[in-house]
């Protein structure tokens, strides 16, 4: 099976799967494989001749659209885990300081935190 058949196939298959938590979802998945059902559609318009071309423009736009949201992923993903690798190290530096600066620091850290959210 090429990749058009694999993808449509998958898509029928995913629609007969129960519902899922957002938290099983890859999201990162799903939007590549967005990204190759928009190509696939995107080549099979490019080619026919009977698709006016303000249609194939427009799944070429879907195309751009989806990689610029990779790309957004990319970047949110990359700065996701530096800023857990930055904690690491600065816990391991707390350690090495007094008791009632670490705990200061986690209080603060905490409220901080509360704000945000």
């Amino acid at each position: 099976m090429g990749p058009d058949a694999l993808l449509d196939l998958r898509g029928r298959i995913d629609a007969h799967l129960p519902a899922l938590k957002l938290t099983d979802l890859n999201l990162e998945t799903e939007i590549v494989i967005q990204y190759q059902q928009a190509k696939a559609l995107l080549g099979r318009v490019i080619a026919s001749d009977t698709v006016p071309t303000n249609q194939k423009a427009q799944v070429a736009n879907s195309c751009t659209a989806i990689l610029d949201q990779l790309s957004k992923m990319q970047i949110r993903l990359y700065s996701s885990e530096r800023f857990k690798a930055i904690e690491q190290v600065l816990i391991k530096a707390l350690r090495t300081l007094p008791t009632a600066t670490q705990e200061q620091f986690f209080v603060d850290y905490e409220r901080l935190h509360a704000e945000e959210t």
